[in-house]
């Protein structure tokens, strides 16, 4: 058991901090709220205070008061977490950490926290919170199964210090019905998909109805029956709602009306290449069947939905050919949001651990090193060098945001006019906003 004493000065108090993304060096106010913590906040007694800190606002003052600091750790802030970490346990302030990389990275986690929690944090928390009040927590908490959406709300007052971009994170979903070789999210999952009850997601809804929504979910057309459920409850709401969807369920074209008659604004597609081999050596079978990304594409210009299209660079089987023909695709269609990244080793991933078998990772623990994982090269690649690696994604995303793109993709646009200016002026904003983050 991990022993500590509270100071007599102050209440018992957590304090939850949001780790910065690691390639991320300036601290920008227009975020979106971190949910979980929310989350947490709901499920901890009224007697323990709680607060958040956002450290991709501002820097984390490590002088503060506080019994216990709690992060969320993904790959991409583990390093950020673990400094966080070191810093308050230097202090003698036990630091509890959990998310998706503690669960890829058990051991590493252990040695970076006094305590560390495994699987869903809405089951692990409840026990934790019982220990901590009476000063006597466990190194390790584990939950076995999935939780009940039904046991949780969120407190959204945790976020009352930060003024977030107004949208709001909400959650139907839990999992995903793919199997993609680089998906950190594949092996924690293992496909098995949990789903919140619609009335519950509807309600929520009500209580907000004029803001924007963002549906956090891996994976929004795991199925296509249970969504429609949800979207039909939707639409009397009248309200705007953006998710992250899978090619598949979009070239159903009944669906899609669906989903813009319910508010649907803009959808995150991960297109990832539009190379077949590439498609095929990443298990990416969403996308495999032939004409699904015309079909997908031409569904949603027709009910007026904006594509924010992911798309991956640098696998074996590419080459500037490919990527080319990629680039040239998703300009033809003026996506709102393109975003040309280098594939990552996430560990876990069966391609990590491809990669490590044949001996091809340039970094054991990229994620630890003090490099931009985005203009670095992580591992040896068939096509490309490691000079090469360091610009390539960044060089298309440049290039897809150049005045003359922009205005040739308006210029020959299929969407309706209103949607044309619309993306126009959002693919302006971003040549500002986005080519300056992913510097």
């Amino acid at each position: 058991m991990l022993e500590f004493k509270r100071k007599k000065s102050y209440t018992k108090k957590i304090t939850f901090i949001q780790p910065n993304l690691i390639y991320l060096k300036k601290k920008r106010k227009l975020r979106i709220e971190p949910m979980i913590y929310s989350k947490l906040k709901w499920l901890t007694p009224e007697d323990i205070e709680c607060e958040l800190i956002d450290a991709r606002i501002e820097d984390v003052n490590f002088n503060i008061q506080t019994d216990l600091v709690v992060m969320s750790v993904s790959t991409l802030t583990a390093r950020s977490a673990y400094k966080i970490s070191a810093e308050f346990r230097k202090r003698g302030i036990p630091v509890v950490l959990g998310g998706c990389h503690v669960m890829l990275c058990p051991d590493e986690a252990k040695q970076n926290a006094d305590v560390v929690c495994f699987g869903e944090a809405e089951i692990t928390w409840k026990e934790l919170i019982k220990d901590f009040k009476k000063g006597d927590l466990k190194k390790e908490y584990r939950c076995n199964g999935r939780f009940d959406f039904k046991e949780v709300k969120a407190d959204r007052s945790i976020y009352k210090k930060y003024h977030y971009v107004p949208i709001t994170s909400i959650e139907f979903s839990r999992g995903c019905m793919f199997n993609c070789e680089f998906c950190s999210y594949a092996p924690i999952y293992k496909q098995q998909i949990t789903y919140r009850e619609i009335d519950d997601v509807v309600n929520q809804i009500r209580q907000n109805p004029k803001r924007l929504y963002v549906f956090i979910d891996e994976n929004f057309g795991n199925d296509i029956k249970k969504t429609s459920e949800l979207l039909e409850k939707m639409i009397p709401l009248k309200t705007k709602w953006a998710a992250q969807m899978s090619v598949n369920a979009l070239q159903n074209p009944e669906f899609v009306k669906l989903m813009a008659k319910s508010g649907c604004d803009t959808l995150f597609v991960g297109f990832e290449t539009t190379n077949l081999e590439t498609l095929k050596q990443m298990n990416k079978m969403a996308n495999l069947k032939k004409d699904s990304y015309d079909i997908a594409i031409q569904n949603c210009v027709d009910n007026d939905i904006n594509i924010a299209a992911g798309l991956i660079v640098g696998s074996d089987t590419d080459t500037y050919e490919t990527i080319n023909e990629t680039y040239n695709f998703v300009s033809k269609h003026q996506v709102l949001f393109c975003n040309f990244v280098n594939l990552l080793p996430f560990p876990g991933t069966p391609f990590y651990e491809r990669l490590k078998k044949e001996g091809r990772l340039i970094f054991d623990k990229w994620w630890l090193e003090d490099v931009a994982p985005y203009h670095t090269a992580l591992f040896v690649t068939e096509h490309f060098s490691a000079k090469e690696m360091e610009t390539l994604g960044y060089n298309y995303i440049k290039k897809y945001y150049t005045y003359k793109e922009i205005f040739k993709r308006f210029i020959h646009s299929r969407y309706r006019i209103k949607s044309r200016i619309k993306i126009l002026f959002g693919n302006i904003f971003l040549k500002y906003f986005y080519i300056d983050l992913t510097a």
